[in-house]
């Protein structure tokens, strides 16, 4: 049921077991199922915060451009904007994420939002 939702800090969300840009994670859950970051700044990809919640089943949900920056021996999907992906539980959407007024969130970096489907919803 999607009745675990917590936002922790900025963009960070938790919902049930899945996490999108951990950062700000104000305690030891080791319980992520799926780690969602959508781009490599520090407020999005924390691994302070990624320790808090990663555990050894944990797959990792990242933008290709962030190759050179994964460094965990957890499973990893790396993914481009505009694609379609089924995991075992959940289905997911990766969409364009930039800003159009800000040179440091520039298109052509090809990060990813995420929409996903989970139980239906």
């Amino acid at each position: 049921m999607l009745d675990n939702i917590k936002i922790f800090k900025q963009s960070s969300v938790k919902i049930n077991n899945i996490y999108i840009d951990p950062y700000g994670i104000d305690d030891e859950y080791k319980d992520a199922k799926y780690i969602f970051i959508t781009h490599d700044h520090y407020d999005h990809f924390s691994k302070e915060d990624i320790e808090k919640i990663v555990k050894d089943e944990t797959i990792f949900i990242m933008p290709e451009s962030m190759k050179d920056k994964y460094d965990y021996e957890n499973d990893v999907i790396f993914v481009n904007p505009n694609n379609n992906f089924i995991l075992e539980d959940i289905s997911f959407k990766t969409i364009p994420m930039y800003n159009i007024n800000k040179q440091f969130h520039k298109k052509e970096y090809n990060w990813c939002g995420y929409n996903i489907k989970i139980e239906d919803k």
